[in-house]
């Protein structure tokens, strides 16, 4: 892993996942770039819209607040390998942009704990960067703190595949922590699936040989409280999924009994997207 870009607001949960973002990168020796973008910023009037402020000094204020991340963050993580970058534009499109642009290997994006997997922000920037066909997306809950990465919970159904793309991002962080993976299925408590039928259900490759993994059923009607059951008994740090339209990870979004799904304790949610 080489570049790590994190999007700010300069907001509370901004904070949280700049520290943790900061703690990975030293861990990885990857360069973290900070980046934020600013928007026109115009009012309305009783007959017109007119800019609220000059443009120039919006951008101005935006810098002095990047500058003091900055000097912030690398007085607090010596050894910091970082850059900030400020931008002009829709917030979405300008990090897509600078994805493809700097070949950003992990894009994180904080939350604040109000939101996360909330109906609040389906539609919104970070729902819509998970699926995103550039790098993973980490989500960093409000309150997260940054820990060493020892047990992974891979939740997928019956269409998951671990093509050499997924391996290979998943493989960024195998090579940095060395964890246990662990394969999850969540089925209906009526469901007639097999541990042998997830294990020939999935294709994974060399990429993982070099961690341990296990395979694991849960049986539970509800996607959401599988999940957190299996991360609590388990002491997970990290759950990973994998986006794929009209699939388990849309349903987890959109279906009403899931829309409160909130991980607890330090977990944060990582998505790969694989094509």
């Amino acid at each position: 892993m080489k570049t790590i870009l994190i999007p700010t607001d300069f907001s509370t949960a901004s904070d949280s996942a700049l520290a943790y973002a900061s703690e990975l990168a030293l861990v990885s020796n990857a360069t973290l770039i900070v980046f934020h973008v600013y928007h026109f910023p115009i009012v309305n009037t009783y007959n017109a819209e007119i800019l609220a402020l000059p443009l120039d000094d919006v951008r101005e204020s935006c810098e002095l607040n990047l500058q003091a991340v900055k000097d912030q963050l690398l007085s607090t993580y010596p050894g910091l390998k970082l850059e900030t970058v400020c931008k002009l534009g829709f917030a979405k499109d300008e990090i897509d942009a600078i994805l493809t642009e700097r070949k950003v290997d992990l894009l994180i994006m904080g939350m604040k704990e109000a939101d996360f997997l909330t109906e609040k922000i389906l539609g919104s920037t970070t729902t819509s960067l998970l699926e995103n066909k550039h790098c993973p997306v980490l989500i960093v809950r409000e309150n997260s703190v940054f820990k060493s990465i020892q047990k992974i919970a891979l939740a997928y159904d019956e269409a998951m595949e671990m093509n050499p793309l997924v391996e290979s991002r998943l493989k960024m962080l195998v090579d940095i922590f060395k964890p246990h993976i662990y394969f999850l299925r969540v089925v209906p408590v009526d469901g007639h699936v097999s541990i042998p039928d997830t294990i020939e259900s999935i294709n994974y490759h060399a990429a993982l040989v070099s961690t341990a993994y296990s395979f694991h059923l849960v049986k539970n009607d509800d996607v959401t409280e599988g999940i957190n059951q299996f991360v609590l008994e388990n002491q997970v740090d990290l759950v990973v999924m994998m986006p794929r339209e009209h699939t388990f990870f849309q349903r987890l979004f959109h279906e009403p009994k899931t829309r409160n799904m909130a991980f607890h304790g330090n977990q944060v949610l990582m998505a790969i997207p694989g094509v």
